[in-house]
């Protein structure tokens, strides 16, 4: 008979081979990523479209129609909603478009001024603050607007709150950074009714109209946004 009819078992013992080293190989790999965590990554939400659109790069200022629109999506949507707009804006702020990173800032600060303690909490957490101490010990408009972020909210919550505002504030002036003096017009307290309801001192619900939803707190944009290309 032909030759290779007479040794079918070295076929059998090759195939039985790469099995072996197959399953030996998944083992490694297995072992390999049980060291890190591989978390499915999480399908798109309305929040990072609402996000990305707020803080596309072709924009020259904040949208504040937007952004507040993403407040009362957030404040609506609970907790999950809090999880999915800190997870978007964390990805914005890290842009290395310093244009989308400024934007991504400055919707964030018009989040803290206007959704409650959820949101700040969350802002609060260990993995977003050491995002904002990365971006406010780097260089540029960027650096300046982050620190401006830790001082105006170590302020605001001097008196309560999550005690991480201070801590993040603290770290970074005893590493050296240097704070500009804040702007009184900029380092409103959070939650701020609008002037109108101030003066009068009625509830800042009962002196808006229907639909006024953009006479609440306003940050100030300090940068021109141009200036950033």
């Amino acid at each position: 008979p032909p030759s290779h009819f007479r040794s079918p078992s070295f076929g059998l013992n090759s195939l039985a081979a790469m099995d072996k080293l197959a399953e030996s190989g998944r083992r490694e790999v297995e072992k390999f990523a049980a060291n890190f965590n591989f978390a499915p990554a999480c399908p798109p939400t309305e929040l990072d479209g609402l996000v990305d659109r707020a803080t596309d790069a072709l924009r020259m200022a904040p949208d504040w129609a937007e952004n507040l629109e993403i407040v009362d999506v957030i404040e609506r949507g609970g907790e999950q909603a809090v999880a999915d707009a800190c997870r978007a804006l964390r990805r914005r702020i890290a842009d290395k478009n310093p244009k989308v990173a400024l934007l991504a800032l400055t919707l964030l600060e018009t989040c803290m001024k206007n959704n409650s303690a959820p949101f700040h909490e969350r802002v609060a957490m260990r993995d977003f603050q050491a995002d904002l101490v990365r971006l406010a010990t780097g260089k540029g408009q960027v650096a300046e607007r982050a620190l401006s972020l830790i001082q105006s909210w170590a302020d605001a919550f001097q008196g309560g709150g999550p005690p991480e505002f201070q801590q993040t504030y603290r770290s970074l002036l005893a590493k050296g950074a240097r704070f500009s003096q804040l702007d009184a017009g900029s380092a409103a307290p959070l939650f701020t009714p609008p002037p109108s309801a101030a003066a009068s001192g009625a509830p800042a619900a009962s002196s808006r109209p229907a639909g006024a939803a953009d006479e609440r707190e306003r940050p100030v944009f300090a940068q021109d946004m141009r200036v950033a290309e």
